[in-house]
């Protein structure tokens, strides 16, 4: 399998925006998720990040 070369949720290069460990997401898309006071907020980022726990 390859490694990705965007973003997942955005689409934004991995050159123009640093990756976030080693997920296929940005920092900017998960820093967005993570800092999102929406009670009901449920998106790819979570989805990824709660199937690993």
């Amino acid at each position: 399998m390859s490694e990705p070369t965007a973003c997942a949720k955005c689409r934004q290069p991995f050159d123009r925006q640093p990756r976030y460990k080693s997920s296929p997401f940005c920092r900017a898309c998960v820093d967005r998720c993570f800092d999102t006071e929406i009670a009901d907020h449920w998106c790819e980022i979570d989805r990824h990040f709660n199937d690993r726990a």
